[in-house]
């Protein structure tokens, strides 16, 4: 398997490989700065729900209703990687679409199943344990959120071939268009809401339509990109791609753990929610969580937007390891320093007091939580090295099984902390972080360094 994958992911010309830290970096940046935007996005939406009427309930709401959708859409999360280490030539592209629109059509029929039955207020109300009044707002804003299964895998793939072909300003131009999106539309509801007009839908489900406008946008915009500018380097086909990268079993052997793997990160976010709810102060912990995730949240973006460099730099070159570690010594270090001066100074303030507009019975659960949260850039950044070796050298099984380790690392902090400690719900979920990453972390080190498929 081990060599087939690395026949597969060899590249058609060696023109683009890099060499040096410097150059590493150079490509990186332009994904950084992706992966910033995408992390605004999140405090984007929380920062204009908490300025509408019944800020704590909304907050609320659409964090339950995110948390179950991002559930259903994670195994197309991986795509992306799927995309610049598979993406090489037409017959690939052609098969991994049709991939896509299988895996999707499947993943948001279950989407509309369980929003409208009975469903989603057995898993809201009876299994997630959340207040009776936030169920109805929550099922809501998740039906609002029904598309995004499609948008977002179809997006992803296409971006991962943007990067496998290094047309980074694609996919730079194709996230610019979403924020730009999620933004016009948050705005206007906030000018409408400021005007004295105030919005029919509830807060929870504004959030959730103003994060489903600027996904579709964006998968629009990386269709259009796709067909215009990657489309036409992309070569008719060779014997020696065209029979690997169209099987359908080959397909399914690579994908499989991958798509797991986003199910497994995913799950996550609920199981915090689940610690929430079993902890001290657990409805204002709820509304304050959404605000620190999204918070590190785009430390974390920036982190794990190195994965694909190293994917597609691994992939071109296998004894790239040595560099792409160096590498992500440097930004691991960066992104933490950057984190610790603003989580552990007066500026983290600034930023939920001002910019955010946190709402002042929430900053005492807020903060405590921030602090415990900043190893969490560098963690993030190991993580994302770790993986994208593992994706590229095609032992995608292990990328899986680090990813269970951290989930019982949730279910074990979850469990454990509600029931020995009296911390309020923000702070469990916090060390529930920290501690389940650092498990994941400790796999991905033991995979690295067997060299061998799991």
């Amino acid at each position: 398997m081990y060599h087939r994958v690395h026949m597969l992911v060899q590249p058609r010309q060696a023109a683009h490989t890099l060499s040096g830290t410097p150059q590493l970096l150079r490509f990186w940046v332009p994904l950084a700065l992706i992966g910033l935007i995408m992390g605004v996005e999140q405090p984007t939406i929380a920062a204009v729900v908490s300025r509408l009427p019944n800020p704590a309930q909304s907050l609320a709401a659409y964090e339950v209703a995110f948390g179950l959708a991002a559930l259903i859409h994670s195994p197309i999360l991986q795509l992306l990687s799927a995309g610049t280490a598979r993406i090489v030539d037409r017959p690939s592209y052609n098969h991994m679409f049709r991939f896509f629109l299988i895996t999707t059509g499947a993943l948001t029929a279950i989407h509309l199943l369980i929003g409208l039955t009975g469903l989603f207020d057995r898993i809201a109300g009876q299994i997630i344990g959340i207040p009776a009044d936030l169920v109805d707002p929550a099922r809501i804003a998740f039906l609002a959120l029904a598309p995004i299964s499609a948008a977002v895998g179809f997006r992803r793939l296409l971006q991962g071939a943007m990067v496998r072909a290094r047309t980074i300003r694609s996919v730079a131009v194709v996230t610019l268009i979403r924020l730009a999106a999620t933004t016009l539309f948050l705005g206007s509801v906030l000018w409408a809401n400021q005007a004295g007009h105030r919005p029919v839908p509830g807060g929870g489900t504004i959030a959730a339509i103003a994060f489903t406008t600027g996904v579709v946008a964006g998968a629009v915009v990386a269709g259009l990109r796709f067909k215009r500018v990657v489309i036409p380097t992309l070569a008719v086909g060779t014997n020696e791609f065209k029979t690997d990268t169209t099987s359908v079993a080959e397909t399914m052997r690579f994908y499989t753990p991958l798509a797991l793997t986003g199910v497994v990160m995913t799950i996550g976010r609920p199981l915090l929610v689940w610690s929430i709810t079993r902890s001290d102060q657990a409805v204002s912990s709820l509304a304050a969580w959404p605000l620190v995730l999204s918070f590190v949240g785009i430390f974390q973006a920036l982190a794990m937007s190195y994965q694909e460099v190293v994917v597609g730099h691994v992939s071109e070159q296998r004894d790239a390891a040595e560099l792409v570690r160096r590498t992500a010594t440097v930004i691991g270090m960066g992104l933490t320093g950057v984190a610790a001066l603003i989580f552990l100074t007066p500026l983290r303030e600034v930023w939920f007091r001002t910019v955010v507009n946190a709402p002042e019975n929430l900053m005492p659960l807020i903060l405590p939580a921030i602090v415990i949260v900043t190893p969490m850039p560098w963690i993030a950044t190991r993580i994302a090295m770790f993986n994208g070796i593992l994706i590229a050298t095609g032992r995608t099984a292990w990328v899986t099984a680090a990813m269970a380790v951290r989930i019982l690392g949730y279910v074990a902090f979850g469990l454990m902390l509600p029931l020995t400690t009296s911390l309020p719900g923000t702070v469990v979920a916090a060390i529930t972080l920290v501690g389940s990453g650092l498990m994941q972390l400790a796999l991905g080190v033991i995979a690295y360094r067997t060299q061998a498929p799991l």
